[in-house]
């Protein structure tokens, strides 16, 4: 009788385990636009990463009073995030999702950027832009 063939396998692909990653880059961000919503200065600051990138490379100092001015004191703040598409590579996620915005003063939709690291076991936002 022939002796069976024995056929080497490679050893499977692997990935980076990013099972659960993207529900809890979801809940951060969703926290986020919670904070904003309820006017909540310390969570929303909270959402942003120490290494966050200022616009125009503002320090942290002033871009924080100025997001607090523009934010408490609004009679009625509503952010939605919608149709979140999230890419994990390793420690970082980016997030892209259409923003809708809803005050007394202003309603604005707009397709949203945000970058975000893991930083002690939450999510942190590292960076946002505005269109694509």
């Amino acid at each position: 009788a022939a002796a069976p063939a024995i056929t080497a396998s490679k050893p499977a692909e692997t990935k980076p385990n990013t099972i659960g990653m993207d529900s809890q880059v979801l809940a951060a961000v969703e926290a986020w636009a919670k904070a904003w919503t309820d006017q909540d200065m310390a969570g929303y600051l909270g959402a942003y990463s120490q290494d966050f990138d200022t616009p125009g490379k503002m320090n942290r100092a002033n871009w924080e009073k100025m997001r607090e001015q523009r934010i408490v004191g609004k009679e009625t703040i509503r952010v939605v995030v919608e149709n979140p598409l999230i890419t994990i590579t390793g420690n970082e996620a980016v997030v892209k999702f259409k923003q809708s915005y809803f005050s007394n003063r202003l309603n604005n939709v707009s397709a949203k950027t945000l970058t975000m690291k893991q930083e002690g076991g939450t999510w942190k936002i590292t960076s946002e832009r505005v269109g694509g």
